[in-house]
């Protein structure tokens, strides 16, 4: 083995080290990997090849960065932000229908939809927007429904 194959093969040993928290929660297990594997039990034992592979499988390299894309310019999102008639919709049907009708309650819920809590509606996207548009309308709905079976049940 040359100088320049042993540097690598020591640079991969780290490479592998470092990464092996994110697959295995202890060394036995990443050990009865290896083993399985490779039939060896310690990542020296491998050849550059295997721990290339090892490497990869772990997540580093090439495979890893293409799931990933990063956009670094701001410009490129094409995400607009919820019209000022989506969030009319939105602050409407909510303070209307909702059992507390406050606007932490109504962040609550536009985080249950969308996953996001945003700090001001307009910093909603449009997609966004019609998601909780759709799921207030809907709730309108079973709420128009409540009330008339209550107004039925009253009047008989």
């Amino acid at each position: 083995m040359t100088a320049k194959q042993k540097e690598l093969k020591k640079h991969l040993i780290k490479v592998c080290h470092t990464l092996k928290s994110s697959k295995f929660p202890d060394d036995d297990i990443r050990k009865d990997y290896l083993f399985v594997t490779y039939g060896k039990t310690s990542t020296s034992e491998l050849s550059i090849d295997q721990l290339k592979e090892f490497a990869i499988f772990l997540g580093y390299g090439r495979a890893a960065k293409e799931k990933k894309p990063f956009i670094k310019d701001k410009s490129e999102k094409t995400v607009q932000n919820a019209t000022q008639s989506q969030i009319d919709t939105i602050e409407g049907v909510w303070f209307r229908i909702a059992r507390e009708p406050s606007d932490f309650a109504l962040r609550n819920y536009i985080h249950r939809i969308t996953g996001m809590r945003p700090l001001y509606l307009r910093f909603l996207s449009r997609t966004d927007a019609q998601k909780v548009i759709t799921g207030l309308l809907k709730m309108q709905e079973d709420w128009n429904e409540k009330r008339n079976d209550v107004d039925f049940k009253s009047g008989e």
